[in-house]
């Protein structure tokens, strides 16, 4: 069933050991009805985003509300900036 999802949903999926998303827990959650299983159209790039939640530690926002974020994580600011714990930028949403 999750390779139709995949496949019908144009899903962006890597099976790597290295993916930068987890999207098989992603589609778990979805199908248990866990509300955090929510996806929406970024209003930064207007492409389609998917909860940190499931984000590993290979992506590139990586970030304290990933479930396998140390309380060390970046975290985002209502900028939709990426802040590291040192306080620095690490990315920003606006600038492409």
């Amino acid at each position: 069933m999750f390779q139709a999802w995949v496949k019908n949903g144009n899903i962006p999926f890597d099976p790597s050991q290295k993916a930068d998303y987890d999207m098989r827990g992603f589609y778990r959650a979805l199908m248990s009805g866990d509300p955090r299983a929510a996806n929406a159209v970024n209003p930064n790039d207007g492409m389609m985003h998917y909860p940190d939640t499931w984000k590993t530690p290979y992506h590139e926002t990586f970030s304290k509300e990933s479930q396998w974020a140390l309380p060390t994580a970046p975290a985002w600011a209502p900028d939709d900036k990426l802040i590291g714990s040192n306080g620095r930028i690490i990315y920003d949403e606006k600038v492409r």
